[in-house]
Formats: structure tokens, C-alpha cells, sequence
């Protein structure tokens, strides 16, 4: 792969800024400015674009993380060029410049070969304090320039070291004659759970068994719900009645004392002029003019001589039409 220009888009302090790196034979270029001019922001850049941003970012003080972009274009060795933009974000982060469609990922194998990022900092990304660490590395491995050597090759630091760790650590699991030890231990516990489960695993007739007798059981409370619900059904009839008796007994009562009282009087018909003229009397007689015995009197007799209220009781007309109020 062979980078032609980085766009730091909105990284850092740089704002639509790009790098031309297409220029020269070899593809070798030093870049180079007074300190915080942006060196080691440009190299956070292009890490960002190929292995992409990190959850957390220090370049994020100008453009929000949602803004962050850094772009490139990029040629492989058969010649094809990729014109890409990386964004902050948690999927489809690598885009085509041109239509903003995400770039597959064997798509992106054809320009930039997988590479741990951690291994691609060692090789390629090397910084004033990575230099430095590496040297101290260098005069603590020792007289073993070999050692040394491969430690500063492959990053790895301490190698003795490490290598004595890794065979602690073989031991602590397998142990010398490998009957002791946690791998040991754990392959003995393992045994014993496994023994442990083959005493309470059921049989296929077993299990078969259970599951009758477990539908046998829902059968039976099914059955056992409906009978509830039909005895449900007739104590709530059985209620309904009990709460009627009261009502149904002064029913009857009632009856009983109608019956008592024999047949009604069947009064005679009255002409509706007659009715009128009644009327008209009742409301002369609730008049507040003082009426006196002599005429009530006359009116009694007027009322006996009429053949149609013959049939009146006289006590009650009287009472009514006499009535003071």
C-alpha cells in the first residue's frame, strides 16, 4: 500500500488540511515542524484511518466526536486507487469519499493487509517516547545481544523474563510429574460433577414416564376447574334466590291484605260538563269570601236534587266543598 495524501478533515486542531505524499520516486518523505505544529497529531490521524477512532479521543477539543472525519487515497501495488474517509461512529465508519457508501471489508484487504494496530505503532509508528522505551528495553535485556535484539525487533520487552513467567505458570497448572496442579485438580472436579450428574440424570423411560403423569395431572385439573366453575355458576343461582325471598314474601303479603278488603265500589259515570261544573264549585269554595252555614246549606240540597251525583257519597262532596281552605 502506498499512501498518496491524508485528509485530516476535522481531527485535532486541523480544519479541511491534507498532506501530499504522492510525490518522489520511493515514497519516502520527512515531515518535520517546530514542536505542536501537528506531527504526531497527523500520525494519530492516519492510525485513525486505518484501524479506526478510538472510544476515546484527545482530538476531539475543536470538532465533535459525530464530526470527526480523516481521509485518504491510497494505491496498491496493482495500481488501484481508493479514495476513502474514515468517521467517528460505531458502524459503517469507512466510507467512499466519492459516494459515501461503506467500503467492504475485502474490498479494503486489496489496499491495507491485516496488521494488529499495537504491531503497526512498533514497526512504522515510532515516536520520541516509543524510542526512548525501546532503548531503555535495549540496556535492561543484558549481555544476550540476541535476546535484545529480538525484543527490540518484535516489541516484546523483556523477554527472559516473560519466558520464565509462561513456565511458572505451566507449572502452577500441570505441575512437575502433572498429577498436581490446578489443571489437575480442575480435571478431578470435572470427573467427580460428571459422576455426580449420571446418579440424578433420568432414564428415557423415566422421563417418559414423568411427562404422562404430568399431562395425566393438567387433565385432571382441567376437569377439576369446570366442576368448579359449574358449582360457581349454581351457588351464585342459589344466592340470587335467597336474596328474592324477602322481596317475594311482602309480595305476597301484600296479596293477602288485598284480598281481605273485598270488592272494589264501582263508581257511576260522570258527564264532563258535570265534572266542570264540580270544578268550578270546588274553586268558589277555596275563595277567601266568608262563606256561611245558610249557604252551604243550599248547596247540599242543589247537589242531592242532581240525578247525575246521585250516587256520591254526600259526606265526602260536602266535606270538600265546605272546607274552609
Amino acid at each position: 500500500m502506498r499512501l498518496q495524501r491524508l485528509d485530516l478533515m476535522a481531527f485535532g486542531h486541523f480544519t479541511n488540511y491534507s498532506i501530499d505524499l504522492s510525490a518522489g520516486r520511493y515514497g519516502l518523505h520527512i515531515i518535520y515542524g517546530p514542536n505542536e505544529a501537528g506531527k504526531s497529531t497527523s500520525l494519530r490521524g492516519l492510525t485513525a484511518l486505518l484501524f479506526g477512532f478510538p472510544t476515546r479521543t484527545d482530538d476531539n477539543f475543536k470538532h465533535a466526536n459525530k464530526d470527526l472525519r480523516v481521509g485518504a487515497i491510497l494505491e496498491n501495488r496493482d495500481g488501484k486507487v481508493l479514495r476513502c474517509v474514515r468517521r467517528k461512529a460505531r458502524t459503517a465508519t469507512l466510507l467512499h469519499a466519492e459516494s459515501s457508501q461503506e467500503v467492504t471489508e475485502s474490498h479494503w484487504a486489496e489496499f491495507f493487509p491485516k496488521i494488529q494496530e499495537d504491531h503497526f505503532l512498533r514497526m512504522f509508528g515510532l515516536t520520541h517516547e516509543s524510542l526512548r522505551k525501546g532503548g531503555e528495553d535495549l540496556v535492561r535485556g543484558g549481555g544476550d545481544s540476541g535476546q535484545a535484539l529480538f525484543s527490540s525487533a518484535s516489541g516484546i520487552a523483556n523477554l527472559q523474563q516473560k519466558h520464565q513467567s509462561l513456565e511458572d505458570r505451566i507449572e502452577e497448572l500441570y505441575g512437575k510429574a502433572g498429577k498436581k496442579g490446578r489443571l489437575f485438580d480442575s480435571l478431578k472436579q470435572y470427573k467427580a460433577l460428571r459422576d455426580e450428574e449420571k446418579k440424578v440424570a433420568l432414564s428415557m423411560d423415566q422421563w417418559r414416564r414423568l411427562e404422562k403423569l404430568l399431562q395425566e395431572s393438567k387433565d385432571q385439573l382441567e376437569e377439576y376447574r369446570t366442576q368448579s366453575d359449574a358449582v360457581q355458576r349454581q351457588l351464585l343461582e342459589a344466592q340470587r334466590i335467597q336474596r328474592s325471598i324477602p322481596t317475594v314474601a311482602k309480595y305476597l303479603e301484600r296479596l293477602r291484605t288485598i284480598s281481605t278488603l273485598g270488592a272494589a265500589s264501582k263508581l257511576h259515570k260522570i258527564s264532563k260538563s258535570a265534572c266542570k261544573k264540580c270544578l268550578e264549585q270546588k274553586l268558589r269554595n277555596k275563595s277567601p269570601v266568608k262563606r256561611s252555614p245558610t249557604n252551604c246549606e243550599a248547596s247540599k240540597r242543589n247537589l242531592q236534587r242532581s240525578p247525575r251525583v246521585s250516587g256520591m257519597t254526600s259526606r265526602t262532596t260536602m266535606s270538600e266543598a265546605c272546607s274552609p281552605d
